[in-house]
């Protein structure tokens, strides 16, 4: 009976080991005896995450420390592919870079708005990851979309993995981008995932409001490998891009007042030609006196 229970418990944990190793699907595939895994898929779409600084801080903090930080960031994000479930896959981690996937090995259609989706959440909460020098965890955000192919490699130990050119524009994607940091999320896009998302007008009013926004990157750049490309990046948008709600007395939600626009009618204002008549009046009214002047451009002031 002894004997019995080591035996299932060595079997279950090597099931639990190929599942970490494999997608389900993947890992049901290999038990029934698929010798050859290779598949190709038309559209899906890959992120890179850069952690920033790991030579340096190995060289400051040893291995052991910065060994564990890195262990802490990969769980956080392994934590949120597998809350993601078939909309995201973790592919590959290897020193200081963590893959995943959406679309393969399970097509979808919506491949790169769940991979963007899901990357905002790996990077928000990865940020939030203490360092060995006690600074906060910074990265470098890249995700492209396009056709690849997908594969296990390997006998004993198998691995999963993805390959083509779609791959390497997410990494250069991800080591071209700007930093992401706490207080500001940043990831830099591809053309090909731009196309994928420009006109899903849903999804970029959410990222509105939420505080994002989707643009292009200057007038583009060169990337090693690729030429000459317009990438974009998604990140917080203008501190006043989200539109104020005007209270009746004229005033925004934070106080500030606005002068009142041809579209902005004055309360208790008249036509346009009676503001003409007024205006004719408190002219002549000033040639007479200054203080009558003052009064009636109070009470016009007080009427709007």
């Amino acid at each position: 009976e002894l004997v019995l229970k080591e035996t299932m418990r060595k079997a279950y944990w090597e099931q639990d080991l190929v599942r970490a190793l494999v997608p389900h699907n993947i890992a049901q595939r290999l038990r029934s005896g698929e010798a050859i895994i290779a598949d190709r898929h038309d559209n899906a779409t890959v992120v890179f995450i850069y952690m920033l600084d790991y030579e340096d801080l190995i060289y400051k903090h040893g291995i052991a420390e910065v060994l564990e930080w890195i262990n802490e960031v990969f769980c956080c994000l392994d934590e949120i592919t597998t809350k993601a479930g078939d909309k995201l896959f973790k592919v590959d981690t290897l020193h200081n870079f963590y893959m995943a996937v959406s679309g393969c090995p399970v097509d979808r259609p919506d491949h790169a708005l769940q991979c963007v989706r899901w990357t905002i959440e790996m990077a928000k909460h990865a940020t939030r990851i203490k360092r060995p020098d006690g600074n906060a965890t910074l990265l470098k955000v890249g995700i492209s979309s396009g056709p690849l192919s997908s594969g296990v490699v390997g006998v004993r130990s198998p691995r999963w993995s993805i390959f083509g050119d779609t791959v390497n524009t997410a990494s250069r994607m991800g080591s071209m981008a700007e930093t992401a940091r706490p207080d500001w999320l940043y990831i830099h896009i591809s053309p090909s995932t731009h196309i994928e998302l420009k006109n899903d007008h849903k999804f970029l009013r959410n990222l509105a409001d939420k505080g994002y926004e989707l643009t292009a990157r200057g007038s583009g750049m060169e990337i090693k490998g690729k030429g000459f490309l317009q990438t974009f990046h998604l990140r917080p948008g203008p501190a006043d891009a989200k539109p104020r709600h005007r209270h009746r007395n004229g005033a925004d939600k934070h106080g500030e007042r606005h002068s009142a626009t041809r579209d902005d009618k004055p309360h208790g204002s008249g036509t346009r030609g009676e503001g003409k008549e007024r205006s004719r009046d408190v002219a002549a009214a000033a040639k007479h006196s200054e203080p009558s002047a003052n009064r009636e451009n109070g009470n016009a002031a007080g009427s709007s």
